[in-house]
């Protein structure tokens, strides 16, 4: 709506009378100039008040006139309908008609919305997506995240209320309640499922080691629990690849019965091993689907020794073996008390070594007596940096001072390729505290890898704070400052776990362990995917000077108990390969990759299996309480799904939920307008018409 319309000009509008002087001066010029004209009086006159708008128009263009406009924009209130698309919503639906009623109750309350109201749609489970409806087949629930992303997606709109129709089971992802805290607009939450509760058994969590060792006994903790079961006698199994390994029987006491069993598994031999734990006893068990559980073990045939050598005590060494201990063999020594090493290990973690004030010629011995021990170096404060550049060829460190530190936050290098990490990972480290280090200048004397570098007060600067080297002996890896364990924490705070600095950690000490003529050809998949998942796969492949390359043609084969398949990856512009081949039934799988590069056959080989149970079924009893309180929490309402039809009334009746009005200035150049031209080539075809008419030219 057009609330104020002016005319105005880049120049002075004193100078408009010259535009009109410019005009009869042209025009009595052409007209008035001469002793007889060959038009009659009357023509002569028509003729010179088209010539002198012609002329006076075009001087008048030259002014820069222009029309300011200000409109008043009315903004209708957006309504976010936020449907839980997981599989536990719809699973005690024994009709198969829940979704089609869902639909046509959503769509009756979306129509009396429609008059004064946008309605937008949005779906979350294991992702959050928009302009969709429900098909209830997500299996995993991740409603923080949903709750995280929608205030930056509509940040700066009129948002009336958010309605959140869930059963309130999450399963993947923080606490919902912190999100909701910080939530801008009232969020209504309606509410799904069932939450009567039926004799039920369940396997409530299970608990081991993902990767373990040969020849080594390792536990396995199961959590079992039991609804309106007392006095029922269980039994809980647990199976390797097929194999009964463990039984155990109790009595179920009073209500909310729950149980630890733990099970020792002794001589498991190499590979990956499927284990299934399950829980019987109950007879007309409504849901079964929670009482079994499987999961997979890597059994490693030799542990690979780490050596983590720091110049004392710090919080860094317990994060580094939080993160590697499952994985390697890790031994943690001082440098005041070391004497040595009677084998050499497959890596050498420095933690501030070689250390001010100590003794480096022990340090640089052992590096220069084993060129190919890998090592990682983790500077901070006390590292001397003299000795540093004696132990390595890669950097030159050069401390503005002895006492200068720096907050040396992350920001990564995207053109980093020596090993792959989940996107979403990757962008977590940028958002996490900075390090501790030495505010340094950094000469780069060997082409080093980043994958992060430095962000010195706001300034993304190329001093290095993550990096790799590779020489044809030795691999090394560098992290310019200490204070790895606030990282940690900051990750599980943030996001309720650790993974992406854990991922670092072991993808960093991975690069350093694996030879280099074992990675030219790099596959990266998940070992376990969920019976619904979508089976891909992530190649690079690398020539001899370690070049990123995918000219040649990757090939894969898969193979299940009864199946082969064959497939050829796709290339990518970023010079790797993707291969996406879709859901398959549950089961176990190998693989294998092949390629041929510069007449070198290169292959790569594994296994991964996809689950029969969905962690969605494990726990069907709705949560309402948690939906009452995110509602509580943001000033909204809660209701049952059968009172459906309330919600729009009670959307109307909240007063917050209104129109908005905002006003914008549009400028507009009368010269860039079609009618100005359209005018002009009127009032000039006009005249030359009219004298053609009246016989000149």
């Amino acid at each position: 709506m057009i609330q104020d319309f002016r005319l105005l000009t880049e120049h002075s509008l004193w100078l408009a009378p010259v535009a009109l002087l410019a005009g009869l001066g042209y025009a009595l010029l052409l007209y008035y100039g001469k002793v007889s004209t060959p038009f009659s009086r009357r023509a002569t006159v028509l003729l010179f008040l088209f010539r002198f708008l012609v002329v006076s128009l075009i001087a008048g263009l030259l002014l820069g006139p222009f029309f300011r406009q200000s409109r008043r924009t009315i903004q209708q209130p957006r309504i976010i309908f936020l449907h839980d698309n997981s599989v536990s919503v719809a699973a005690n639906d024994t009709t198969g008609e829940f979704a089609a009623r869902y639909q046509s109750r959503i769509g009756e309350v979306v129509s009396s919305l429609s008059k004064g109201m946008q309605p937008v749609h949005y779906v979350f489970g294991s992702r959050l997506a928009d302009n969709r409806m429900p098909r209830f087949e997500d299996e995993r629930t991740n409603l923080a995240e949903a709750l995280t992303l929608l205030p930056g997606l509509f940040y700066r709109q009129n948002v009336g209320a958010l309605v959140l129709l869930s059963d309130g089971i999450h399963n993947a992802g923080i606490d919902p309640l912190l999100p909701a805290g910080r939530m801008p607009f009232p969020v209504y939450t309606v509410g799904l499922g069932d939450t009567n509760t039926y004799p039920d058994l369940a396997i409530a969590d299970v608990r081991y080691n993902r990767v373990v060792w040969s020849n080594s006994e390792f536990p396995v903790e199961v959590y079992a629990l039991a609804r309106d079961a007392a006095g029922s006698k269980v039994s809980i199994s647990l199976l390797m690849d097929g194999k009964l390994i463990g039984r155990a029987e109790a009595l179920v006491g009073a209500e909310g019965w729950e149980r630890a069993f733990t099970f020792q598994v002794r001589e498991a031999p190499s590979g990956q091993r499927r284990f299934l734990v399950e829980i019987t006893g109950l007879e007309n068990e409504r849901v079964t689907s929670n009482n079994r559980r499987e999961f997979f073990v890597e059994v490693m045939g030799q542990k690979q020794r780490i050596l983590l050598l720091a110049a004392s005590p710090h919080p860094d060494l317990g994060a580094i073996q939080a993160a590697a201990s499952d994985y390697y063999e890790l031994e943690v020594a001082y440098a005041n008390a070391w004497s040595g090493m009677s084998t050499v290990p497959d890596l050498l973690i420095l933690h501030e070594l070689p250390v001010r004030g100590g003794n480096a010629e022990p340090l640089i011995a052992l590096i220069q007596q084993n060129p190919r021990l890998p090592v990682w170096f983790i500077n901070g404060p006390r590292t001397d940096e003299a000795s540093f550049n004696r132990m390595q060829e890669v950097y030159r460190m050069r401390p503005f001072s002895q006492d200068a530190l720096a907050d040396a936050f992350a920001w990564a290098e995207k053109t980093f390729g020596l090993f792959s990490m989940e996107e979403d990972k990757m962008n977590r480290i940028p958002g996490l505290p900075a390090l501790n280090a030495r505010l340094s200048d950094w000469e780069i004397l060997a082409p080093a890898v980043p994958l992060f570098r430095q962000r010195l007060r706001g300034v993304e600067t190329a001093y290095p704070l993550w990096s790799f080297y590779e020489s044809p002996a030795r691999r090394m890896a560098f992290v310019t400052g200490t204070g790895l364990w606030r990282w940690r924490l900051a990750d599980f705070q943030r996001n309720g776990n650790n993974d992406a600095v854990n991922d670092i950690i072991r993808k960093t000490i991975n690069y350093l362990i694996i030879r280099p003529e074992e990675r030219r050809l790099r596959l990266f998949t998940e070992n376990v995917f969920s019976r619904n998942d979508e089976v891909s796969f992530r190649a690079e492949l690398y020539n001899q000077t370690m070049e990123l390359v995918n000219e040649p043609e990757l090939l894969m084969t898969i193979t299940g108990q009864d199946v082969k398949f064959d497939y050829a990856f796709y290339r990518t512009e970023k010079s790797d390969y993707r291969l996406n081949i879709g859901r398959l039934p549950p089961g176990d799988y190998s693989y294998l990759a092949q390629t041929t590069l510069a007449g070198e056959v290169l292959t790569r080989e594994g296994r991964f299996s996809v689950a029969s149970e969905s962690p969605e079924l494990r726990n069907l009893q709705a949560n309402h309480r948690l939906l009452r309180s995110i509602s509580a929490l943001t000033g909204g309402k809660f209701i049952h799904f059968d009172q459906i039809d309330e919600l729009a009334q009670l959307l109307r009746n909240d007063k917050r939920i209104t129109s908005t009005a905002s006003f914008s200035l549009d400028f507009s150049p009368v010269l860039g307008q079609l009618w100005a031209l359209v005018l002009l080539l009127v009032l000039l075809s006009v005249e030359w018409l009219l004298r053609k008419y009246l016989g000149s030219y």
